[in-house]
């Protein structure tokens, strides 16, 4: 199964890991500063959308999580890392349409955003891959 908010959050991964090294500025990139912040837009208003499909598809084939409040748990902590993401980007150095991060910083950020995905739709993506292969 295809979940929009999963594909957009290794887009920003892409973004990030594909950004201009600054030799001058050791450890540190320059990103598009609108392309970070569209994406993370989209994953604010897909990640909803997908979790709702996600728990749709496990409530009719009888494969409910057994406990919907840790994964709501879970989804609210991607949604404390995707703030972390937007702070981090709104008050980092401005160089026209480009912002100076910390790569080991905001490549941890991604790594937590990345395992936080709720279980429903990780258990989704399984099963389909399961019956795919």
């Amino acid at each position: 199964m295809y979940f929009r908010s999963t594909k957009i959050i290794k887009e920003l991964e892409s973004k990030i890991n594909q950004s201009y090294s600054l030799p001058i500025f050791r450890g540190y990139v320059a990103v598009n500063k609108r392309g970070v912040e569209k994406l993370i837009d989209e994953i604010y208003e897909t990640l909803p959308v997908d979790l709702q499909v996600a728990r749709e598809y496990l409530k009719n084939t009888k494969n409910l999580p057994k406990q919907d409040k840790t994964v709501d748990s879970g989804r609210n902590k991607l949604y404390e890392y995707l703030k972390m993401l937007e702070i981090m980007v709104a008050e980092a150095l401005s160089v026209a349409s480009y912002v100076i991060i910390n790569i080991r910083e905001i490549e941890n950020l991604l790594d937590k955003i990345s395992a936080n995905i709720p279980d429903e739709i990780v258990e989704v993506q399984t099963l389909s891959n399961d019956k795919t292969c």
